[in-house]
């Protein structure tokens, strides 16, 4: 989880990158209070997708595109983002989250299953939404475990690669 931190220096996105470090973000004052909190919410959808090592959602990609370089940057160097550049004219041409950062972070353990948030982030939807599509309401399935409810990586890998196969049926079908 990030947090904005209105501090003397400016406002800061504070979050704990997966090495375990605690980073933080300088971010524009000139921004708004709903800048901000985007900022916030992509930088959360970033550090979710390399942990469950699933891609970027796409409004997070479409936000990467319009965000300032220095942004892009500074995640970088903090081992959230990898970037890729095209050689000839230096535009980027793709951004996934950093696998080394991946590797690093789950060499410690390897997680299997995911809790309702860490699943919800990881497929870019409120953790109302992620209730909604688990069965029997949905197709997802999830597991009990006591009192918790975990989500495996690969049902939640294999509900959206269904997801995308009905959606190409569909527009097949117009």
């Amino acid at each position: 989880m990030a947090s904005l931190v209105n501090g003397s220096s400016g406002v800061r996105i504070a979050f704990t990158c997966l090495d375990g470090k605690r980073r933080s973000l300088t971010i524009d004052r000139a921004l708004t209070p709903w800048q901000r909190a985007a900022y916030k919410k992509h930088i959360e959808a970033m550090l979710a997708s390399a942990k469950s090592g699933l891609a970027l959602p796409n409004d997070t990609l479409v936000w990467l595109e319009n965000v300032d370089h220095d942004v892009i940057s500074k995640l970088e160097k903090f081992g959230v983002l990898k970037r890729k550049e095209d050689d000839q004219c230096g535009h980027v041409i793709e951004i996934t989250p950093n696998p080394q950062c991946t590797a690093d972070a789950t060499s410690r353990v390897d997680r299997i299953a995911l809790r309702p948030r860490e699943a919800a982030e990881s497929l870019g939807m409120s953790e109302k939404g992620l209730w909604n599509i688990t069965y029997p309401r949905g197709s997802l399935h999830s597991v009990k475990v006591g009192s918790r409810t975990l989500y495996f990586i690969h049902h939640i890998k294999q509900w959206a690669n269904e997801q995308l196969v009905r959606q190409e049926q569909k527009a097949d079908e117009i």
